[in-house]
């Protein structure tokens, strides 16, 4: 009884430790849904998880409102492929799972000085993301 107890507080010091300090940048300022279509088209995007540590991806969103990535995840990796757009001051990603349908995720962003950082609904942070021309 005394070990389980012990585990789960040590894993819930584990999954606290996670997400400690991951806010919202101090004098950050949101981007409109215009200023998102700005800033992410024809662009490449290299991104860092803050709410799942350890996952990080590398993207380029088109102009056209096409983009591809390609992820990792611990040992995992992976590609995604899909569209973009912004809506309702989010951006949003609808994913083209061959055979699987497709998945939508929409996240608020943020700007600190050349960073910027994605917002999940209960205002928690998503990840950091740093931006770069195509050219």
């Amino acid at each position: 009884m005394k070990l389980s107890i012990l585990l789960a507080l040590a894993l819930f010091a584990i999954q606290g430790c996670a997400t400690v300090g991951h806010k919202i940048p101090e004098g950050a300022v949101p981007l409109t849904t215009e200023e998102i279509t700005t800033t992410f088209s024809g662009i490449k995007e290299s991104y860092v998880g803050k709410d799942k540590p350890g996952v990080s991806a590398t993207a380029i969103f088109g102009a056209e409102g096409e983009y591809e990535a390609s992820w990792a995840a611990g040992n995992r990796r992976g590609n995604a492929k899909g569209e973009w757009y912004a809506e309702n001051g989010k951006r949003c990603l609808k994913e083209n799972k061959a055979g699987q349908g497709s998945s939508l995720e929409c996240h608020v962003f943020y700007k600190t000085g050349s960073a910027y950082t994605s917002v999940n609904e209960d205002g928690s942070v998503h990840g950091i993301h740093t931006l770069k021309p195509l050219n």
